[in-house]
């Protein structure tokens, strides 16, 4: 039986990498493919940028909802959007240190965070979300979609930043096998990574939820948090914040209501009651900081230990 969960903790492992590593080759030749046939770079920008570093979520959610754990579904958008301020902004603001920025770029964005928090609290209360309540989910993310676009000079300097030279190119057929190759990996990885959360839920008789919340989140927010410390490193954090806000936002917009169209969309009361708050509230608190237009070390390092204390909180609890 040891053993047995030993080679499950491997899989689960092995898969989160295969998962995340595959979501960055699909964004990478996404984007060569998008240029190739000539679509426009802000439009790839737009939709990379929003949604590229949040298909580990988008993925294992889906895969959740074919194994009837929608609980999951809940546990990896609220523990990622929980992960992506505390940690990933954490993280940026102890590698830029002290310093001030100009957060011009995502005005609307900054709001659209706390709001879209709320808006799933509210959602929730009756631990059900229904299907037109996911249609008002997806209409406001292709709103929210659409006023990027329209905010072409925007989405173009942040395009600019990550790829200097995005201009169309000749299609190269290895462009379409690693992209067909990526999207196998994200399907392989996604599957193993809930069968493993499944089986090891099971043996250590862990909530699934508590896992999703942790370890899921944790890992399928890797994207963001590599981003966004190169990010800081080079000293752009807008680019950096900007890649937290739109992450956050497409997790509850897309993410929650795609995989309902599957399945029943079942909300765990603790969620409502201690997850979902406590998103909102760091939500707010990442506001404040870019209102503030100011980071240091201090703050990230407070970040961080929040997240600490949360996630040891849920283990202890969760045993009880």
């Amino acid at each position: 039986m040891v053993l047995a969960i030993g080679w499950w903790i491997v899989i689960f492992v092995v898969a989160l990498v295969l998962l995340v590593k595959s979501s960055d080759w699909f964004v990478e030749y996404a984007e060569k493919v998008g240029l190739s046939i000539g679509l426009s770079p802000t439009i790839i920008g737009v939709l990379l940028l929003a949604s590229g570093t949040s298909l580990p979520e988008l993925a294992t959610s889906i895969i959740a909802m074919f194994k009837n754990s929608p609980e999951i579904v809940f546990g990896n958008v609220v523990g990622s959007n929980i992960f992506n301020i505390l940690v990933v902004g954490g993280a940026l603001f102890l590698v830029a240190g002290k310093g001030k920025f100009q957060p011009t770029q995502f005005k609307i964005e900054m709001w659209l965070v706390p709001a879209t928090a709320i808006l799933l609290l509210l959602l929730s209360l009756n631990l059900y979300i229904s299907i037109w309540e996911s249609v008002l989910l997806l209409l406001a993310y292709a709103g929210y979609v659409a006023y990027s676009v329209r905010q072409s000079k925007v989405v173009e300097d942040m395009v600019e930043m990550v790829t200097p030279k995005a201009t169309p190119e000749t299609a190269r057929w290895y462009y379409w096998l690693f992209l067909l190759l990526s999207i196998a990996g994200i399907c392989f990885g996604s599957e193993y990574t809930i069968e493993a959360i499944l089986k090891i839920a099971e043996h250590f008789t862990i909530g699934k939820e508590v896992i999703s919340l942790t370890a899921v989140a944790m890992g399928t927010s890797l994207p963001e948090l590599l981003v966004s410390i190169a990010a800081g490193r080079m000293g752009k954090m807008e680019m950096a914040l900007g890649n937290i806000l739109g992450s956050n936002i497409f997790n509850i917009l897309a993410i929650i209501s795609i995989p309902s169209f599957l399945g029943p969309m079942n909300v765990p009361t603790d969620m409502v009651n201690i997850s979902m708050p406590l998103m909102i509230l760091v939500s707010f608190l990442m506001v404040g900081v870019i209102v503030s237009k100011r980071s240091s070390r201090a703050l990230g390092a407070l970040f961080i230990l929040t997240y600490i204390v949360y996630t040891a909180w849920l283990y202890i609890a969760d045993a009880n």
